[in-house]
């Protein structure tokens, strides 16, 4: 893979200067960073008026995961291929930096590090502050002789990280087709106070070669803080690639915005999709919360891992963003190996997505009535290490681990803070939230949103969306039956609700018919005690959540259609009857709960579907 790049800054949309960066792929021990962690380094050079992150690209294992859900025969066909980073870098570790052709040794006083010159380029190697680009994982990466000298040290004063510094994510192109030799642009509106930019290319980008203009201005008053432009080749070889790290400083303490043009430059039609991920100085006010896992004070039913080697792997999906330093993960696991070869000690990694986590270890017990070695509890906790900027659908992933290994799970789950941009509706306005995805056997997305309009007055919209967990290698389908979602509030009262319009989602007439049922338990119609013994269900109050009329026919229609979704709510609790022949379906609701000035707790979670329970929540304090 080639980069070439011309940075410049323009006068009347004409380049007075431009410079050009290449791909080097060089040993990590010819740049003396063997032994160090692969996201623990950055690659920096002065270009203009300063330094600027230099992309840059790790080789990455390939290892096989199996996704860790509970009572699915035949976990061998889900099996998937995957890459990781290394926790160290080895000596023969390939790593791949965009360098320029020509570079100035670098002004005193920035950053401090080991300077080298890399086939003619002045690059300073520095441990990595928040605000420089992470390394992407790259399959198969070819190692290139070049000239790589240390010519020095610098003596400066490392960056700090700014008080609440926050990423968030924004897609400025989705799957954008181009025609060959073609254009396509956009614009985008960045959150206040953005200090740094990186563009992203994801893989959905088609292999090829592109030219990226870009300006970062002022919205006010037309004021460019930088203007460049970038060509840029996809292999195909990386699950995303950073295309350039843009610092705005200071200057844009106001509203800013991005315009964006690519261009194909190549002989085919092409297909682009294209990331902002901004960095903002957000104020705490301005903080939302997010958590992605599982947890069971019980635990959850033995797993037991197909492949010796394997890797056991939760699929998540983490919110795009967060504030530096906030991000944590639990892991509380047992575990038992059915295997003569049992050692004293089980040592495994965990990873979020292709990042190293951290390490867990097993320490022998005993041997159980069956002939397994029974190992203790691990519990660990890490923190401030996930780069949630990039990652999106991942998973945690623990391993390798040996033959015969069976885990219990009573914790794995990832937490942390992220910026929210504050949006107006009318005469509603929210802020902070909660999004949350608990995962057991099925994603259950999660979010909490106060809404807060005159006088103060909140009202509280929950969205919960159930849907199957999607691997490389096909769909679990979701378990048909209900699948129960408790919700807590201040005076809990009927919320009005109404089935959430989810892409890509088919719907009935069931659908359309009746949004929500609400029933409640102290109802006797003796018709309707009838209706509720062939469901299943407690009594049925023949009033919606809209206080629409149900009639009988009509519910004897949906309840004896089991093939079918349908919801029912209450006070407390939604219950989502997934049918057997939707089961490949996502199915929502949307929750509206009216606190005016009552303040306190809202917690949303206790999932409980066909043969599994969860005890994770979703809390968020109304202040």
């Amino acid at each position: 893979m080639r980069f070439i790049f011309y940075l410049a800054l323009l006068a009347a949309a004409v380049v007075a200067s431009a410079v050009e960066l290449r791909e080097v792929c060089v040993r990590a021990v010819d740049l003396g960073v063997a032994g160090r962690g692969s996201a623990e380094v950055a690659f920096l050079t002065w270009l203009g008026d300063g330094p600027i992150s230099l992309p840059y690209r790790v080789e990455a294992k390939a290892v096989v995961k199996f996704p860790l859900v509970f009572g699915v025969g035949g976990l061998e066909r889900y099996a998937y291929t995957s890459y990781i980073l290394p926790d160290k870098l080895k000596n023969n570790t390939v790593i791949c930096i965009s360098v320029p052709n020509v570079s100035a040794p670098p002004l005193g006083g920035n950053r401090s590090g080991e300077l080298y010159i890399i086939d003619g380029a002045y690059v300073l190697i520095t441990s990595k502050s928040p605000l420089d680009l992470p390394p992407a994982p790259v399959v198969s990466p070819r190692l290139v002789p070049v000239s790589v000298a240390k010519v020095g040290v610098v003596a400066g004063k490392d960056q700090a990280a700014e008080p609440y510094l926050g990423w968030y994510r924004k897609k400025a192109l989705s799957n954008a087709e181009i025609p060959p030799r073609g254009v396509t642009f956009t614009a985008v509106d960045l959150v206040n106070a953005t200090s740094h930019v990186w563009l992203v290319f994801s893989n959905a980008t088609r292999p090829g070669r592109y030219a990226l203009y870009y300006r970062l201005y002022s919205p006010e008053n037309g004021t460019v803080y930088r203007e460049g432009v970038v060509k840029y080749v996809v292999d195909g070889k990386s699950p995303y690639y950073p295309v350039i790290s843009i610092s705005i400083g200071r200057r844009a303490s106001r509203e800013v915005s991005l315009y964006v043009a690519v261009k194909n430059e190549n002989p085919s039609p092409a297909v682009v999709d294209l990331y902002v991920v901004g960095a903002s100085a957000a104020p705490p006010e301005l903080h939302g919360k997010w958590m992605a896992g599982m947890a069971s004070k019980s635990g959850y039913s033995e797993y037991a891992l197909p492949v010796a080697g394997g890797y056991a792997a939760l699929p998540i999906r983490l919110p795009p963003g967060g504030i530096t330093g906030t991000e944590a993960l639990r892991a509380r696991l047992s575990l038992r190996i059915c295997s003569r070869n049992a050692t004293d000690a089980v040592r495994a990694n965990v990873y979020v997505g292709p990042y190293w986590a951290g390490q867990i270890t097993f320490n022998y017990s005993h041997r159980d009535g069956s002939g397994c070695a029974v190992y203790h509890t691990a519990d660990s906790a890490f923190t401030g290490f996930i780069p949630t900027a990039y990652i999106d659908g991942e998973d945690i992933s623990i391993g390798p681990l040996p033959a015969g290994s069976r885990l219990t799970v009573q914790e794995l789950y990832a937490q942390g803070r992220k910026v929210t941009e504050p949006r107006w509706l009318l005469e509603w306005e929210y802020s902070s939230h909660m999004t949350a995805v608990l995962v057991a056997n099925a994603f259950v997305e999660i979010d909490i949103l106060p809404l807060r309009f005159l006088g103060d007055n909140v009202e509280v919209i929950i969205r919960t969306a159930i849907k199957p967990i999607v691997t490389p290698k096909g769909a679990i389908p979701l378990r048909p039956g209900f699948h129960e979602i408790k919700h807590y509030l201040p005076d809990n009262d009927i919320p009005s609700a109404g089935p959430e319009r989810l892409p890509y989602s088919l719907r009935s007439a069931v659908f359309r018919g009746v949004p929500a049922m609400v029933f409640e338990p102290s109802f006797s119609d003796p018709f309707k005690a009838y209706l509720s013994w062939l469901s299943g269900l407690p009594n049925i109050v023949d009033v919606t959540a809209k206080r629409q009329i149900v009639f009988p026919h009509m519910v004897v229609s949906y309840l004896m259609k089991t093939s079918s979704t349908w919801y029912v709510v209450t006070s407390n609790a939604t219950y989502i009857h997934v049918g057997w022949e939707e089961v490949y379906q996502p199915a929502g609701i949307k929750l509206s709960f009216y606190l005016g000035q009552k303040r306190g707790l809202v917690a949303v979670g206790g999932y409980k579907a066909p043969g599994i329970t969860s005890d994770i929540w979703a809390y968020l304090e109304i202040n």
